[in-house]
């Protein structure tokens, strides 16, 4: 129609370092190229809650369309759509792509988490297997967790930290 809208204008004025021909700033193309890549898996149920739409693969499936991520209706914020954030999606390709990870995500935005969790802004992922090993069973999680840091994450968590004995936890701020 030879007007910009708001996404356009998003468009627009994405970062355009892209990862993989993809801007940097597009999260749906990032959810996309997620949910093509081998290596990196999501998990489908919750294990606190029964809401599967706002699993870790509802999320970045809902992503991918465009619609954004579910929280849980029994989490601290009821149930909204957010968008997940490009800088955390880029982060866990890198992991995938650059470093070799093999990766399971058990959580995005849905799940029960602490009241001021960034999971519920979409800024955070957990990991409950790395390489086929599970956290905490010899997964290499702290290695994980510092290429996380390196890439931008600001919070960190995984065995020793309370709650954490099964998953890291990456958060962008």
């Amino acid at each position: 129609d030879g007007i910009a809208g708001p996404r356009t204008w998003s468009l627009l004025l994405t970062d355009t370092g892209g990862f993989a021909g993809v801007p940097a700033g597009n999260a749906v193309a990032l959810a996309k190229q997620l949910l093509k890549t081998p290596g990196i898996t999501f998990a489908r149920t919750h294990s606190q809650t029964r809401h599967n739409t706002s699993s870790a693969y509802a999320n970045i499936v809902d992503m991918a369309a465009g619609r954004g991520a579910l929280t849980s209706p029994g989490s601290h914020v009821g149930s909204k759509r957010v968008q997940l954030d490009p800088r955390m999606l880029r982060g866990l390709l890198t992991l995938h792509d650059t470093y070799g990870y093999r990766m399971n995500i058990s959580e995005f935005a849905g799940g029960v988490h602490s009241k001021t969790s960034r999971h519920y802004r979409g800024l955070s992922f957990d990991v409950n297997v790395i390489n086929g090993k599970h956290v905490g069973k010899g997964a290499p999680h702290k290695a994980v967790m510092n290429l996380c840091s390196q890439l931008g994450a600001t919070e960190l968590r995984g065995p020793g930290d309370p709650n954490h004995n099964t998953h890291i936890h990456c958060a962008w701020k």
